[in-house]
């Protein structure tokens, strides 16, 4: 159901947007999963109304996650209020990014030749690519224009940085968190400086993992599952982290 509306052409009974939110939502009810709800609730939105709201049933889940809840107040203006008391007390910040291409990766069929499976797994990273736009939109959102110094709108964009920043999940909350900082008028953070150094990890990582002298070997190929497996576990930044650990310990003892 994610991935159907990256086919292209399109086939001829590919489900429109509305009827394949509908079909996820459906599926997500009652679940009490709160990766199916995630997926879910990107899909069902102001434009593409389902029959239950998907980020409801998520924040019951997971009250102290501040995702579900910024998808609430962008799509429930009945429960705005309610959405930002709660983003107030959230503690982290959680999507789920990762999972799409987690569970494309254990649904592969095991005959799938070796070269195949970077471009299989490639278009999943896609789809979870898209996870997180809509929740990063609405946070920067609440914070523009730059609140006003000690307003309880400039505390709760704070707060919400706070655990952008802080979380592991995602390249993209990261950045935004950076920038609600600079709006909040957070003191004492080098923003330049950690996005740079934000963008040399990603970028350092990117070249670890993809052998672009052989694309197909199966040594390749495996960095690609286990890459897979360390996103939908430890996030993007996460795994990026860990990656990056683990080549300086090689590093260093090749040296030694």
């Amino acid at each position: 159901m994610l991935m159907h509306p990256m086919i292209v052409p399109a086939p001829a009974d590919a489900p429109s947007p509305q009827a394949g939110a509908q079909q996820l939502a459906s599926l997500a009810a009652g679940s009490g999963d709160p990766v199916l709800l995630a997926w879910a609730a990107r899909h069902c939105d102001v434009n593409t109304a389902c029959a239950t709201d998907p980020a409801i049933a998520w924040s019951r889940i997971e009250p102290d996650n501040a995702v579900p809840w910024l998808l609430i107040a962008a799509h429930q203006p009945g429960m705005q209020a309610e959405a930002l008391t709660a983003l107030a007390r959230a503690t982290r910040y959680t999507s789920h990014y990762g999972a799409i291409s987690a569970a494309a990766l254990d649904a592969m069929p095991a005959d799938i030749p070796t070269y195949l499976q970077p471009q299989l797994l490639l278009q999943s990273f896609l789809a979870d690519g898209a996870i997180g736009e809509a929740e990063a939109t609405q946070a920067i959102n609440l914070c523009r224009p730059a609140p006003e110094a000690g307003s309880q709108r400039q505390a709760l964009c704070r707060s919400l940085a706070a655990l952008m920043v802080g979380q592991d999940d995602t390249a993209l909350a990261y950045f935004i968190g950076l920038r609600i900082q600079e709006l909040a008028g957070v003191p004492d953070v080098h923003h330049n400086e950690r996005r740079a150094a934000m963008q040399r990890l990603l970028g350092n990582f990117g070249m670890a993992v993809f052998d672009w002298e052989r694309p197909y070997a199966c040594t390749t190929v495996e960095r690609w599952h286990r890459w897979t497996r360390d996103r939908a576990t430890l996030g993007e930044l996460g795994a990026a982290r860990a990656w990056a650990a683990a080549a300086a310990s090689a590093a260093s003892a090749a040296v030694r």
